[in-house]
């Protein structure tokens, strides 16, 4: 593995654009699904509405509003709105403020909005006419804050932004407006993220293929200069049929896992830790169910790794063996005929072929099980979040769109892993390639030029061996021993 990414050092500045252009991609792919979440719950369910407080308000219901606020609620209440006639607007855009404003209204509106008419009048008067302390109102809002604990915190913002939208509709505003502005507002973020996320893949694809195709060409240029300077003694240790393999088979495999690692297994973990930092974001309180999703499929994985990982490593070999054969036969073609060897040639390859083969549909017909089961895994996690998430809803402690939006993430998070696991299965083979590779450029040559040769004056045409012993690279007997002549 260290190989290949030495292969990357010339290309630094390449990659360093590359994970800046996935994080952007990772950014835009991770807010999709928040996006999706919010038009379901606040574009939909909500109407649009995203806060407690009204945006606008009657007189009479914004004085009702303040029955059972304490003095500094009244207080901040009166200041966040200012009056026009007969209606009460809202100052404040600020989301953040807005959001403070949810929690310190959200108990005494929801109060509010759960009494009648008649209710509403008879508290009014009792308020105006000081029959009701202010140790009253605070243990009807002790009350009712229990009763309120025990629902939802989603239901009971859910419950909050029906009362600002009945006010909203009964000061005059168009709700069917605020909502399509809403939908068309969220809709358009969701366009330009996906866009965005569109352009950046498809620069990562760009300079991902160019840096690849820049690694492969060095290789390639490095191993034919290397294997220029071999003498024979070089060229029958690895082979003929080999260094073409090594020069063409091993650096394409280095060139594609290269592409992979900078487009795929570069993009995982960004994405992974990004799902799951949005998944705690949403507050499912379903981590477990990922977390045993990740569990199974690295444990079936590793069993369909275990069952293929020997013959992914033999794979090369047997390309070599291929290749050896077909050199062979093609070089000694005319031999072959004049000895009527055909019939024998073909079955010699024949066997090669087969071999490598049956390698490549064992390991092909594994990998078969793959996608089918993890198909089964996902679609079984759906439904697990959905069966989980039904109970959840119904208790009011979540929405529609969260649930929506953690489906989704826990897909990422499950696919991110998925393809750092697919990878595992890949680099195996790569490194063996990078292995055949460096064996070539590390090999150096029996035969070297002198750094500074002699000059030689005066040529007598004399050659001398002086008991000269001669022997192939691990053979176990000489060829020629003990030869001594003079020419």
């Amino acid at each position: 593995m260290s190989r290949i990414f030495k292969n990357l050092v010339p290309y630094w500045k390449s990659c360093v654009v590359i994970i800046l252009l996935l994080f952007l991609q990772a950014y835009c792919d991770l807010s999709l699904p928040a996006y999706t979440s919010d038009i379901i719950d606040t574009g939909i369910q909500n109407g649009g509405v995203l806060h407690v407080c009204p945006e606008a308000i009657t007189a009479k219901e914004f004085e009702n509003a303040m029955l059972l606020m304490t003095d500094s609620e009244k207080e901040t209440w009166r200041s966040i709105y200012q009056q026009d006639g007969d209606i009460y607007t809202l100052k404040e855009k600020s989301n953040k403020k807005l959001s403070e404003y949810d929690e310190i209204f959200q108990l005494p509106l929801i109060i509010i909005s759960q009494m009648s008419e008649e209710d509403l009048n008879q508290m009014a008067a009792a308020v105006s006419m000081g029959m009701m302390s202010q140790s009253a109102i605070d243990e009807i809002r002790s009350q009712a804050s229990e009763k309120i604990d025990e629902v939802g915190s989603t239901l009971v913002k859910s419950m909050g932004i029906s009362y600002a939208k009945k006010q909203d509709a009964a000061a005059g505003l168009d709700m069917d407006s605020i909502q399509t502005r809403y939908l068309w507002i969220s809709g358009g973020k969701m366009v330009v993220m996906a866009l965005l996320m569109a352009l950046t893949t498809i620069l990562v694809g760009l300079v991902a293929s160019r840096v690849a195709a820049g690694v492969g060409r060095d290789l390639r240029k490095s191993i034919y200069t290397k294997v220029l300077g071999f003498s024979n003694a070089e060229m029958d240790k690895f082979s003929t049929a080999s260094l073409i393999t090594r020069t063409t088979n091993d650096i394409q495999q280095i060139q594609l896992v290269t592409v992979m690692l900078l487009r795929i297994v570069a993009y995982a973990p960004i994405i992974g830790v990004g799902g799951v930092i949005r998944v705690y974001k949403t507050g499912a309180g379903m981590g477990w169910i990922i977390a045993l999703a990740l569990v199974v499929i690295m444990g079936f994985v590793g069993l369909l790794m275990a069952i293929a990982m020997p013959k992914f490593k033999a794979m090369q070999k047997l390309v070599d063996n291929v290749n050896l054969v077909s050199r062979e036969i093609l070089t000694g073609i005319s031999v072959i005929r004049a000895f009527g060897r055909e019939k024998k040639e073909e079955e010699r390859f024949d066997k090669a072929n087969k071999e490598l083969t049956g390698t490549m549909l064992f390991t092909n017909r594994v990998m078969t099980f793959m996608m089918p089961v993890m198909t089964f895994i996902m679609y079984g996690i759906n439904i697990l979040i959905i069966w989980v998430s039904a109970r959840k809803i119904d208790e009011g402690t979540l929405q529609v769109g969260a649930m929506t939006a953690f489906i989704t993430y826990s897909m990422q998070i499950v696919m991110s892993f998925l393809m750092i696991t697919m990878m595992s299965i890949m680099l195996p083979r790569a490194g063996v390639a990078a292995n055949r590779i460096q064996e070539v450029l590390n090999e150096e040559s029996s035969i070297k030029d002198p750094s500074n040769p002699k000059a030689i004056g005066e040529c007598k045409g004399v050659v001398r061996f002086n008991h000269v012993h001669f022997k192939y690279n691990n053979a176990e007997a000489g060829v020629l021993e003990d030869i001594d002549f003079v020419a």
